[in-house]
């Protein structure tokens, strides 16, 4: 097996390994290959640099996809090559984009790396037939406080820019996670019927997002309100809720899933308690920190890798060409690493180890939150949106 930067020809055979989770469009790409007796991609790591903000320095975020024994049998090697990245684009640490339970063995694995735990989300179910004949009985009792100078309306039609406005204040989703949810093409995308916004005055002042994962299930990510209407965002939640059910067919969804920051979400992990929901057990994101004296010296690094500035020229070599065996420190990996220039990927998407890990993007940019305001360059669908990690389904 050979670990190696993507070949462009490879792109979208690697992103499709990622099954629909966001990476963002500069982010490159290494494959692990098993070249006989027909060549194939085993797996697929795509990893991009975050700029530093507010004095922290840069880091570097990776997520892993593919079958368990493409990453089981070269681990080693793959977090070699992530530490020698690390540092050629001096990275103090490294982040993974998926969040993991304890009992997961790459846990275990990542844990035995020098990997310790940066943050923590809760998971949630609940019954869709209970949800929605809750929000229904809600919206009875409180129809007439709602101000009839609000609209209720779906998420087409609106502008992207404005509801990131409103994600970006809270540092909920990042642009390139808001982006590829909003492109309805991607098979995980926000679902217009059932995703809506709320306007006073043609401003949104809440917003509630979902996405279809499977028949019978919708994930709420985003169940949010402005932060100058705290005072009526029960009001504000209420009538989101009734205008999504309300558009539901008898007995859709079967069930509701959500996720919620341990620190930040502490409310929008207790409501799905109280609608009868259960909680899956906790997954945890990943961090080390990184140092010069780790497995090479940057002078080490730098001999052996190729800037990322060159990637657009990267072609696949004649055989036997740029491979070398994997060095004394990778004893674990029996594959081979060639040594191509990184490529960056047009567009990435999701998931290796929990299949809907978009919760990983969200959970870092909550501690180190996106600018309020983001250009959106590729095609959106003229929909509006506005995403939250939490899940709040209001109170009796």
């Amino acid at each position: 097996m050979t670990l190696r930067p993507a070949y462009p020809d490879e792109l979208g055979r690697a992103q499709s390994l990622l099954d629909g989770h966001p990476v963002p469009a500069h982010a490159a790409f290494l494959v692990a290959v098993k070249e006989q007796p027909v060549e194939r991609l085993l797996a697929a790591i795509p990893w991009w640099r975050v700029p530093g903000t507010d004095g922290q320095p840069a880091s570097l975020r990776f997520f892993l996809a593919g079958s368990g024994t493409a990453w089981s049998e070269n681990l080693e090697a793959i977090l070699s090559q992530l530490e020698a990245l690390a540092r050629q684009h001096e990275a103090a640490a490294l982040f993974t984009d998926f969040a993991l339970p304890e009992a997961h063995p790459l846990f275990h694995a990542l844990t035995a790396h020098g990997y310790g735990i940066f943050l923590t989300d809760r998971y949630f179910s609940m019954p869709g037939a209970s949800v929605n004949q809750r929000c229904k009985r809600l919206y009875r009792r409180a129809a007439g406080k709602i101000p009839a100078t609000w609209k209720v309306e779906s998420i087409r039609g609106q502008a992207p820019e404005k509801i990131f406005e409103l994600v970006g204040a809270h540092g909920l989703m990042s642009p390139h996670q808001f982006q590829s949810y909003w492109n309805t093409a991607n098979r995980e995308h926000f679902e217009e019927r059932y995703s809506c916004v709320v306007l006073e005055e043609e401003q949104i002042i809440g917003v509630f997002l979902v996405t279809r994962r499977g028949e019978g299930e919708l994930h709420i990510h985003v169940d949010a309100v402005s932060p100058r209407r705290k005072a009526v965002s029960g009001l504000i939640t209420i009538a989101m809720r009734h205008f999504v059910v309300s558009a539901m067919p008898e007995g859709f969804p079967e069930i509701y899933t959500s996720r919620a920051d341990s620190e930040k979400h502490i409310e929008g992990g207790n409501t799905p308690l109280r609608y009868g929901g259960m909680e899956a057990p906790p997954r945890h994101f990943l961090k080390k920190d990184q140092t010069m004296g780790q497995a090479f010296s940057r002078a080490q690094a730098s001999s052996r890798e190729i800037p990322q500035n060159r990637l657009a020229s990267v072609q696949r070599p004649s055989p036997g060409v740029f491979r070398f065996s994997a060095h004394a420190e990778q004893k674990a990996s029996a594959c081979r690493i060639a040594m191509q220039p990184e490529i960056n990927a047009n567009v990435g998407m999701s998931a290796l180890i929990s299949p809907h890990a978009a919760g990983a993007t969200t959970a870092f940019h909550q501690r180190n939150p996106p600018p309020a305001s983001a250009s959106f360059s590729s095609p959106l669908n003229t929909k509006s949106s506005r995403l939250t990690g939490e899940c709040r389904i209001g109170d009796d």
